[in-house]
This record gives structure tokens, sequence and C-alpha cells, in this order.
């Protein structure tokens, strides 16, 4: 069981990948945070409004901050730490809002690469 763990986090202490996500976590949230401050500026904030509108996108990131901090050492070519986390973070955080824009635009990348050499 041990062999499949390290296989399954390539080659990352359990205990160190734990804290890596929380890092990662916190970067989602300090995206989140810039992203609300932008949308509600002179707004009053309503967390029901927020939550309807982008509980698809959070949980998107949750689940891709895992995938982020394992994989971006290979990705990269960078060293694993917590600097590197925290950018995990922002960036599946990013990557998820674009995926969800596109998806509720009912944009592709084959549609408009079809239109451009058309």
């Amino acid at each position: 069981m041990d062999h499949f763990i390290d296989i399954l986090l390539n080659g990352i202490a359990p205990i160190d990948m734990f804290a890596y996500m929380i890092v990662g976590y916190f970067g989602v949230l300090t995206k989140t945070t810039m992203h609300l401050a932008r949308i509600f500026k002179g707004v009053n904030f309503k967390f029901k409004i927020f939550w309807q509108k982008n509980k698809l996108s959070l949980f998107g990131s949750c689940l891709m901050v895992p995938i982020g901090v394992v994989f971006s050492q290979q990705m990269f070519d960078i060293e694993l730490s917590t600097w590197t986390a925290f950018l995990s973070g922002i960036s599946t955080q990013v990557i998820s809002e674009t995926i969800l824009k596109r998806k509720k635009n009912g944009e592709s990348d084959s549609s408009q690469s079809q239109e451009d050499f058309s």
C-alpha cells in the first residue's frame, strides 16, 4: 500500500502533500478574493449570488489543486515548494474559470480553429 501511495503522490511524502494542498487552496482563495473585489466593487456582496455563479468553478479548482501540485515538478521542471503550490492554486482557479466561461458561451477550440482557417 505504501508503494501505491508513493506512486500516486509522485514521491511526495503524504504530510508534505497535505501541506502543499492547503497552500494551493489558499491560492484558490486568493484568486477568488481578487475576483470578488473586481466584481462587487461598490456593490453589496451577496454570498448566495456568488455561490450560484461560481460553485462549479470552485469545485473544479478544488479537484485540480492536488493534480497541479503533484505534476508541477514535471510540467514546469521546478522543485516543489510552497510558492509552487500557491501558484498551482491560482492557476487552477484561472483554468477552471476559463473552462466554464467557454462552456457558458458555447465556444470550443475546435470551432474557433476551423473558422480561422476558412
